[in-house]
């Protein structure tokens, strides 16, 4: 389902990095995951992804090795922006916030990196 959902996602050049950014929408988790691992596989790639279940809405934001990004930091003050919270590795970070509040969350993030 994640595949499917993502199957048109375009990357956005934002200096040296590739970034892909989508909400999408009333996924699984694990898909989710899935897919930004098969994103971040690719070399300068930053993908920030959001998704939710019930009333629970997730982000998660991600990078290839070579960017240089602090997804945990990045996620934690755009998360902060929107009400929400989370964190985590230089690599990976996860994060939580409403479900409505996640395409805000993922401007926030595109704007933290622009």
């Amino acid at each position: 389902m994640a595949t499917f959902k993502s199957s048109e996602l375009e990357g956005e050049k934002i200096g040296d990095v590739m970034f892909y950014s989508q909400d999408m929408g009333e996924t699984d988790i694990g898909e989710v995951q899935n897919f930004v691992r098969q994103i971040t596989s690719k070399d300068g790639a930053l993908v920030a992804v959001g998704c939710f279940q019930k009333d629970r809405g997730m982000v998660i934001l991600a990078k290839s090795n070579s960017v240089n990004q602090n997804c945990g930091k990045l996620l934690k003050s755009a998360l902060s922006l929107v009400g929400g919270s989370g964190g985590g590795k230089e690599s990976y970070a996860q994060g939580a916030c409403s479900p409505d509040k996640i395409l805000e969350a993922l401007n926030e993030i595109k704007n933290l990196i622009s």
